[in-house]
């Protein structure tokens, strides 16, 4: 089961069509979604059987998604996309870069 969830639908749809973000063990990433009719409508996940080696289908299908990686690796992703579509040039993109991890307690102290 996903940590998180959130559906935004696509304005100019007739059949409640979307996209989700989602978060499952610390990775993001956005699955092609529908949403059932009514305002509390229940959100279906599209579903697909993805091609494998020698042009064979498996057998087992999974959700229709792209995964964008962890929290800052996903915003900047998603941020090189709105670029794009804004015809803003890579150079002038804002990216973060990846926090460093803490070696130290509290104290100060390193935890060994």
């Amino acid at each position: 089961m996903a940590e998180y969830e959130y559906f935004i639908k696509l304005p100019d749809s007739q059949y409640g069509d979307g996209v989700m973000l989602n978060k499952y063990q610390e990775t993001y990433s956005l699955i092609a979604a529908k949403k059932g009719q009514g305002e509390k409508g229940t959100v279906y996940m599209t579903w697909c059987y993805p091609q494998l080696k020698g042009n064979t289908i498996a057998e087992k299908a999974i959700p229709m998604k792209i995964t964008l990686g962890g929290r800052q690796t996903a915003i900047n992703i998603l941020k090189e996309i709105l670029a794009q579509l804004e015809g803003t040039p890579k150079a002038q993109v804002q990216l973060q870069p990846k926090p460093e991890p803490q070696l130290k307690t509290k104290t100060g102290d390193v935890p060994f």
